[in-house]
């Protein structure tokens, strides 16, 4: 069946399990037409566990306060019915103490039982009370979690010679999924028409296999990655015919064309799956373990150089792949230079981020990783179209390093306070007194007002006060953002520095 040279794919049978194991039961609100969490995790309401098909690997639950595997030793909150875990022996993982909980009394969770005992009516104003348990803290405990479903494809342009991405990424995902092989499933392809029969034999399986953890209720993350030239006037991808002579194509029917109608529309599948399946409590703790907040990513990955994201044409096709729902989010660069060196690494984490350990939403998972690669911003910046799951709103943003003198606050300004001044990007000189800034255009000569930090910030924003180099405003940027220093320079100017006053003109 499989090939250990094209996937990793390797699904034992699963063994009915003689021994009996609790079940606990989910309401409809929180996952559509009911899930079920028993020998098989999590399966819908009513599916048998010991169906003869072969089963992904699948965890039962996991608590929303540490991210541990719970097993058969957990506990559901009655108000906010999230699930909290607890030690079997002393010091072992758990949240609650061994030998500590009461099961008498209705268990609530410590976010909610100090909420219950300002409610009872003869609690001492301003005092939370004590749990009836003991608690041990987030910290001193060895994870066991579910490595979640993932397909990984990479796809690269015929020809190149060197493959060290493309098997960099493997290597790393590979690591994530030692102790479970059987839930990640590879594929790799060449962007030509002369596909072997071992590649394109592969993009059924990798159906087949998204189907399959629709199935056992833990839709599977895809993940695709294009390594490939832009062309330089139009932004079109490109990739060789059959008789290997060079061809360009925007990047919606390149990937159509090569990774398959098939393979979207059960990715696609997965994601409308996971948008239905609301682990309980989710909202009011830090991990969400169900598939809402885990599996059904769909992402791709534009290795290209800054063509393909900064021309109009070739950028609203690229969007329009997130805008149409074939994917939730692109990642694509706007600089000069997509050398494996500078853009793998961030390209792993973000998958594993996502894919393997997600705990944070998909802006919040890209400015965290994109924004600490220094390396990476030197020579480009990182343009992010998404769409936050329950969100129908399609946003797209940059993230780029300031420097000065040619990209203040990582935006390439062309608007000259000249009219009809023949100048290009190269002409601008950007010159800083901290954070404030004054644009030169060394064509005409124009100086612009000093612009201060007041009137920048509407428009661009830092990723993080640790990184205050790093910023990041919406994509394309916004005419008043072009026009911030013209604008700054119809005020009258201070005496001595020549600083903008804070009124503005219309």
């Amino acid at each position: 069946m499989s090939n250990p040279k094209t996937l990793t794919l390797r699904i034992p049978t699963q063994k009915k399990s003689k021994r009996k194991r609790p079940v606990t039961t989910m309401s409809d609100d929180h996952c559509d037409g009911g899930r079920e969490m028993g020998d098989n995790g999590w399966r819908a309401a009513g599916e048998s566990s010991d169906s003869s098909e072969p089963q992904l690997r699948v965890e039962k639950a996991f608590c929303n306060f540490c991210g541990d595997h719970m097993g058969d030793q957990f506990n559901q909150c009655v108000d906010c019915g999230g699930y909290m875990c607890e030690q079997k022996v002393p010091d072992g993982p758990g949240c609650i103490w061994v030998g500590t909980l009461d099961r008498k009394i209705p268990f609530r969770c410590i976010v909610c039982e100090p909420r219950h005992w300002r409610k009872m009516a003869d609690a001492p104003k301003g005092d939370d009370g004590c749990l009836p348990y003991g608690f041990t803290g987030y910290g001193g405990r060895k994870r066991s979690k579910l490595t979640w479903p993932m397909v990984l494809a990479t796809f690269t342009l015929a020809g190149l010679p060197d493959k060290y991405m493309q098997k960099s990424l493997r290597f790393d995902i590979e690591m994530q999924y030692m102790s479970q092989k059987e839930n990640l499933f590879l594929l790799k392809g060449n962007l030509s028409e002369n596909t072997n029969k071992k590649d394109a034999d592969a993009l059924p399986r990798g159906a087949e296999f998204i189907a399959r953890s629709v199935r056992s209720n833990v839709p599977a993350n895809t993940f695709i990655v294009i390594d490939t030239h832009s062309e330089a006037r139009t932004g079109r991808l490109q990739w060789t015919d059959r008789a290997r002579r060079p061809m360009n194509s925007p990047a919606s029917e390149v990937v159509h064309k090569f990774v398959g109608q098939p393979l979207l529309e059960q990715a696609k599948g997965a994601a409308v799956q996971a948008r239905l399946c609301i682990q309980p409590g989710s909202a009011r703790s830090w991990y969400d373990g169900s598939p809402f907040s885990r599996g059904g990513w769909r992402g791709l990955f534009l290795v290209t150089p800054g063509p393909a994201m900064r021309i109009g044409e070739s950028f609203a096709d690229v969007r329009g792949l997130v805008e149409s729902d074939i994917f939730d989010f692109v990642l694509g660069f706007a600089g000069s230079s997509t050398l494996p060196t500078q853009v793998q690494n961030a390209l792993s984490r973000v998958i594993e981020r996502l894919g393997v350990d997600k705990t944070m939403g998909l802006w919040d998972t890209v400015m965290s990783v994109v924004g600490q690669d220094l390396h990476l911003l030197e020579v480009n910046s990182v343009v992010a179209i998404f769409k936050e799951r329950g969100s129908t709103e399609v946003l797209s943003r940059k993230i780029a390093r300031h420097a000065p003198p040619m990209r203040p606050w990582g935006v390439e300004f062309r608007a000259c306070g000249t009219p009809n001044c023949d100048r290009t990007t190269f002409d601008f000189y950007v010159q800083n007194d901290g954070y404030d800034v004054r644009m030169t255009c060394r064509a005409c000569g124009w100086k612009s007002a000093w612009v201060k930090e007041r009137h920048w910030g509407h428009h661009v924003f830092r990723l993080d006060n640790t990184l205050p180099t790093v910023f990041w405003h919406s994509y394309p940027p916004s005419e008043a953002l072009y026009n911030i220093f013209i604008e700054a320079s119809k005020e009258k100017w201070k005496e001595g520095r020549g600083q903008v006053e804070c009124k503005w003109t219309k």
